[in-house]
């Protein structure tokens, strides 16, 4: 097992990488804001370069069949259709979003709505109720309305 130790400590380290170059961190381990905002700068490079380098052998083709012609793209292995994929969906608007419920945190791709901030429509439901109740946390005796469309007011002409 390769151990890589960020601090020294007598009883165990702080994260631990095996053979398999699983990532392991001790639950005591606490991370500043500044080291999480140089780690995200850094992945950000070092995803950018992956990509980079697994989309070198890949190259746009233009074929003519039937008096037509289309395009396509040209790579010999599978990942590197993955890593193309990638590429695409990062390069379009920026695409891959991070889910805003705070429980959820999953990214997902808003190829609907350039303003889309939820993963799922369960995941906005349940953040609108979480800040429902923070509302009613604050303001226990503030107006409400009837359940249903009772207690709107409607556009009178």
């Amino acid at each position: 097992i390769l151990i890589m130790c960020i601090e020294e400590r007598k009883d165990k380290p702080i994260i631990l990488v095996d053979s398999n170059y699983h990532v392991f961190i001790n639950d005591d381990f606490q991370i500043t804001y500044k080291l999480k905002q140089l780690t995200f700068e850094i992945a950000q490079v070092i995803l950018a370069d992956s990509i980079s380098e697994g989309l070198s052998n890949v190259h746009p083709i233009l074929t003519v069949n039937n008096n037509k012609i289309s395009s396509d793209w040209k790579f010999e292995y599978q990942y590197e259709g993955v890593y193309l994929e990638l590429l695409l969906m990062c390069s379009a608007g920026n695409q891959v979003r991070k889910c805003w419920n705070t429980s959820c945190g999953k990214f997902f791709y808003a190829e609907t709505r350039y303003n889309k901030m939820y993963c799922s429509h369960e995941c906005a439901v349940a953040a609108a109720k979480r800040r429902q109740r923070i509302r009613d946390k604050e303001n226990p005796n503030r107006p409400r309305l009837e359940p249903g469309f009772k207690g709107r007011k409607r556009n009178e002409k």
